[in-house]
Order: C-alpha cells, then structure tokens, then sequence
C-alpha cells in the first residue's frame, strides 16, 4: 500500500482529499473472505482425512480377508472343518480374526 501526497498542498491541512490511496482491489481481503477461504479449507481437510481412513481401513479389510482365506485353506487341506469365523474391528489398523474350531479337531491339530 502508498500513499501520495500533492507537493502543493500543506501537510498540515486536513481537508480528507489530499490522501490519496493506491490500493489493488485484487489484493484486499474482508474478513468474511478470510474466515470463508478457513473454514472451506478445514473443511477439505477433514474430507482428506476422513478419505485416507477410509482406504487404509479398506486395505486392512482386505489384508485380513486374504490371511482368513489362506488360513481357511490350510484348515480344508488338514481336513479341519471351522465353526465359525469372526472378524473384530478394534481400531482401523487393528483387527483380529477369530476362528473357532470343534473340540476334536483342535486337539487332533495340536502336537
């Protein structure tokens, strides 16, 4: 921002013409401006964040689908028949898979 003043008028003279100033309209920002350009950025931050979540819980799904169905054919091949297969959902990164197995079966499986 400048300010101009005439050589020819008095400094001292307080008459509101004899400031001028030379702003670029492009460059001045209200308040509502500001506040708007933050919230419409928090906003988007928080629909970045809510996306990665979204897909490292999807890979991690997926990992722990692929280790089930591995596990699950290692049971088939011993001739080891589940009862059920539980996935617990602790936090994004942390699942535990639960297979439970028939009494008989568990003990013929241990050594």
């Amino acid at each position: 921002m400048s300010v101009t003043l005439s050589k020819n008028q008095d400094i001292y003279n307080k008459s509101p013409n004899i400031w001028g100033v030379s702003v670029d309209k492009n460059t001045i920002f209200i308040n509502d401006d500001v506040i708007d350009t933050f919230l419409k950025g928090k906003e988007v931050g928080v629909k970045e964040k809510k996306q990665v979540f979204v897909d490292n819980f999807n890979e991690n799904i997926q990992k722990s689908a692929n280790f089930t169905e591995s596990m699950l054919a290692f049971f088939k091949k011993n001739n080891v028949k589940p009862i059920y297969t539980h996935l617990k959902v602790n936090a994004f990164d942390d699942l535990i898979i639960l297979v439970t197995l028939p009494k008989y079966q568990f003990i013929s499986l241990t050594p």
